[in-house]
Order: structure tokens, then sequence, then C-alpha cells
């Protein structure tokens, strides 16, 4: 169970860094180019955080790997 669940953890933090990257990426375009003024501005305000929670989605990769 120990191996499944090892694995299970590291697909998620691949999934987790990757889905973020993606989301960063649109939200970056979206920040600089979307027409409606409205979506423009929450994909701006929101960019940061999402920039944060990749961080930390790295950070707990580097953090589990060296821990064991």
């Amino acid at each position: 169970k120990l191996s499944s669940a090892s694995d299970f953890d590291k697909e998620f933090k691949t999934m987790a860094v990757k889905d973020h990257k993606k989301d960063i990426k649109e939200f970056e375009r979206l920040s600089k180019s979307a027409e409606d003024a409205d979506l423009k501005s929450w994909a701006t305000k929101t960019l940061p955080t999402l920039q944060e929670h990749l961080r930390l989605a790295e950070q707990l990769g580097v953090t589990r790997t060296t821990s064991r």
C-alpha cells in the first residue's frame, strides 16, 4: 500500500505543477489581451495567486523528496 500512496503523491504533484503552469500561461495571456475589461482585471488579480500555488506545489515536491 505504501508504494501506491507514494505513486499517488508523485502523480498528484506532477499534475498540480503541470496544471498550474498551463493555467498561468492562460491567465498571463488574458491579463494582457482580453478584450473584456472585467475579465482582464480578474485575470490580472488572480495571476499572483496561481503563481504562489505553483511555487508551493513545486516546493512540496522538493520537500517530500528530500525528507525521505
